[in-house]
């Protein structure tokens, strides 16, 4: 394990810059894939059943009619969303059972009649065209028990999870992003909480290196210098500042011998005096 850990600290330049290449690269495939593999923007969403009162002054007024034998009218509206840049046609809607009144079938923006047809022996409502960027409502009244929408479809596809989302993504752009944000902030926690772990541990393994080279020292201020070897000039001027002993326990707790060995060293345990 700790021989693991050394060749991973030991090569930690081209290990890092590796693994930011790799994730830069894997993130710009991600983002290219998705944008080719976008799905059409096409959804829908089932808003209730919702049970509304009757006025009383509406039952009384029409008495000759069936409205009298109930209170309130239930309500289920579907919504289909076109946000895609081309027209959406032959869009089918099946369901189940039936309904006391005839659907209503009306664009959210356009004030023209929606082109629609209702097949009540197959149960099934067929929208001749929505809109690019267009909404159509469809308001069931009164639905009988059992009634329920099957399926969505456009010509004999289906409408996928998968496309309802990026319909919701396109109509609540404030939460779509919201949870993007979420998912990345938790990234970045973990990433931080990873880096902060790593930096307690390597200062607890300097701190450990510098009590076993230091043991029993006095008037020596401990220090390590990472990546000595590549500055050798400024290990050498610091070198030179010692003064006897200090010089000589530099050399003997990094098992060197002279300044020219030293300074091939990658992490060498430096020491100051802390003599006034």
């Amino acid at each position: 394990m700790m021989h693991t850990v050394n060749w991973i600290l030991e090569n930690k330049e081209w290990l890092f810059s590796g693994i930011v290449a790799t994730i830069f690269l894997a993130t710009g495939g991600w983002l290219k894939s998705q944008r080719q593999n976008r799905p059409l923007a096409v959804g829908y969403d089932i808003f209730g059943p919702h049970s509304y009162p009757i006025p009383v002054d509406i039952l009384k007024e029409d008495n000759a009619s069936e409205t009298h034998n109930g209170a309130e009218l239930v309500i289920l509206v579907l919504q289909i969303d076109n946000h895609s840049d081309a027209s959406c046609r032959n869009v089918r809607i099946l369901y189940s059972a039936k309904c006391k009144f005839p659907a209503r079938v009306e664009f959210k923006r356009r004030d023209t009649e929606v082109k629609y047809d209702i097949d009540h022996k197959s149960k099934e409502i067929i929208i001749s065209e929505i809109p690019p960027n267009e909404t159509v409502s469809v308001a069931f009244f009164n639905p009988y028990n059992g009634f329920s929408i099957n399926h969505v479809m456009i010509g004999d596809a289906a409408i996928t999870d998968s496309m309802r989302k990026h319909v919701q993504a396109k109509r609540y752009p404030m939460l779509y992003w919201s949870e993007r944000i979420a998912t990345a902030a938790l990234f970045i926690a973990a990433a931080v909480i990873f880096w902060a772990g790593y930096v307690l541990w390597k200062n607890n393994r300097d701190n450990q290196l510098i009590l076993s080279a230091t043991d029993n020292l006095r008037g020596c201020l401990p220090t390590v210098i990472h990546d000595a070897n590549k500055n050798p000039d400024d290990l050498i001027q610091r070198f030179s500042a010692l003064s006897y002993p200090f010089n000589r326990m530099v050399l003997a707790m990094n098992k060197a011998t002279s300044l020219q060995e030293l300074t091939k060293k990658r992490t060498v345990v430096f020491c100051e005096s802390n003599q006034e």
